[in-house]
């Protein structure tokens, strides 16, 4: 049994010096994000900044079918198809695509 506790935190970001916490989801440590992320996630114009435990490849294409905008960051063993590459406009960033899940093949997203 864990006694880690985590909070899944939505967080609202009005302007560069504006940001408030919208929702939050406390669960114990042995709970994995991708079942928290749900509770967190609503059909909205939001666009939705996660880290790679939230982003399970079944969630992504409920997602993609429900037109919610997410960018999530990917293990690098993740299978997508690449269908338009860009050049990074920051530093930090190492790659910029607009990808399609393989089984979504109609769909995509820009990861």
């Amino acid at each position: 049994m864990s006694s880690g506790i985590k909070l899944h935190i939505r967080l609202v970001v009005v302007s560069t010096k504006s940001v408030f916490p919208e929702k939050m989801i406390p669960s114990i440590g042995n709970i994995a994000d991708v079942d928290a992320v749900n509770h967190i996630i609503d059909v909205d114009s939001a666009l939705y900044i996660m880290d790679r435990g939230y982003g399970h490849k079944t969630k992504k294409g409920g997602w993609m079918e429900q037109n919610i905008d997410f960018l999530v960051r990917v293990r690098h063993d993740f299978k997508t198809e690449t269908l338009r590459a860009y050049t990074p406009d920051l530093p930090n960033v190492v790659k910029d695509e607009l990808e399609s899940l393989p089984r979504e093949r109609k769909n995509s997203t820009r990861f």
